[in-house]
């Protein structure tokens, strides 16, 4: 009993449940047994990086965050390609696919997201994929050595950074959003249209507005079909439509679940002792799919676990950056203003520039900075720190005193 309420027994070998092993670590690295299940046959690695694996420019190698000698380093027992099914809050233990099993005295769940698939006919076939994994990655980096057409559903954030890796693979892609502009839920209308216009200038197509219908083909994706009637010509599909946080276990066990695992202040589930972190929790009803409060997630988890008890993780305005074929993009918070809102603009669409900062009781809101992003980290800490502004409003567009 002792050795159980030493123990700490993780859920997910991604970038939460690495990060949370890394910061445990750096407050306590003695008496404390880590055991880690991860559900994909590999070892830690970047996810973010995944389209410079699938686009050819890094070896997945090089996306590696730590290796097994890490691992048994710093006396962790890792248990890869190990899928937990079964969470017993009343014993204490989980249980795995492949017969493990394991008692725990603190417990973290990691466990991520899911790739949401609209209910589109024929998305069973033969060489529709999403883009999750390393394994997706290899799977459509192999379909691309001898076959040329793509199509990928979703103009979001990975949706396009997947469709850029595609093309510079060698492969003629169109991606195919639902709504008139792209990134619609970190850009405004503006900002979308350029975004849009300097991608097209890459090579990528676009079917904008628009619904698939039916994935075409008998037993391998020949095409789509759109609402509109339209055909497009594919060997390969992508979708990438959103991902949902994944709850299943935490469920199954009677754990508190709305749209994620929901967690307190100090990431402590409805269960004592269980805690969760990154994309699969919900905070004050937010949930988090970027690196940054994932980052601090991680910090306040092990200190819940084993430091003071007393860090908070805090509400984190909402970011997504973008860096593909040289154009920068970074959006946080509310970037679409509102009728209690100032917004500063400055658009050069000949160029690719769009600065828009929304400002709300004279402190930043939200702002867009596509094609230069020189004075963002000034402006993101201006509006983390709720800050007074100050001095010339054109300063904050254009930089200067």
């Amino acid at each position: 009993m002792k050795e159980m309420l030493h123990r700490l027994v993780v859920i997910g070998n991604g970038m939460a449940g690495q990060a949370a092993v890394e910061e445990i670590l750096q407050i306590q690295n003695d008496g404390y047994e880590i055991v880690v299940f991860g559900a994909e046959p590999s070892h830690s690695y970047n996810r973010i990086m995944l389209s410079d694996v699938l686009s050819g420019k890094r070896s997945f190698s090089q996306l590696n965050t730590k290796n097994r000698a890490w691992y048994e380093a710093n006396r962790i027992r890792l248990f890869t390609g190990s899928p937990v099914t079964r969470i017993d809050t009343e014993r204490k233990t989980v249980f795995t696919e492949n017969g493990y099993f394991s008692g725990y005295g603190n417990f973290l769940l990691a466990t991520g997201g899911v790739p949401f698939i609209p209910p589109i006919k024929g998305v069973d076939k033969k060489g529709v994929y999403v883009y999750r994994t390393i394994e997706d990655v290899w799977s459509m980096s192999e379909i691309s050595r001898y076959r040329k057409k793509a199509v990928v559903i979703g103009g979001g954030l990975l949706g396009l950074e997947a469709a850029k890796a595609l093309k510079d693979n060698g492969m003629d892609v169109t991606v195919i959003h639902l709504t008139e502009h792209l990134m619609e839920q970190q850009l405004d209308y503006d900002s979308g249209i350029i975004l849009q216009m300097l991608l097209e200038r890459t090579g990528l197509k676009f079917r904008m507005n628009a619904v698939t219908q039916e994935v075409l083909g008998e037993d391998s994706v020949t095409g789509v079909k759109l609402e509109s009637g339209e055909v497009i010509e594919a060997d390969m599909l992508l979708i990438c439509t959103g991902i949902r946080p994944n709850t299943e276990l935490a469920r199954n066990a009677e754990i508190m679940v709305r749209r994620g695992i929901v967690v307190n202040d100090f990431l402590e589930t409805s269960h004592e002792n269980i805690y969760a972190i990154g994309e699969c929790v919900e905070h004050r009803g937010m949930v988090y799919g970027l690196f940054e409060p994932l980052a601090e997630q991680a910090r306040v988890v092990a200190d819940s676990l084993v430091g003071s008890g007393l860090r908070t993780f805090e509400e984190s305005p909402l970011s997504a950056v973008l860096k593909i074929a040289d154009i920068n993009l970074v959006s946080v918070g509310n970037y679409a203003g509102g009728d209690d809102c100032e917004e500063l603009i400055y658009s050069d669409p000949a160029v690719g520039i769009y600065k828009k900062i929304v400002l709300k009781e004279n402190r930043i809101d939200g702002a867009i900075f596509l094609g230069d992003t020189a004075q963002y980290r000034d402006i993101y800490d201006l509006l983390r720190n709720n800050a007074v502004i100050n001095g010339k409003r054109q300063n904050l567009l254009l930089g200067g005193g």
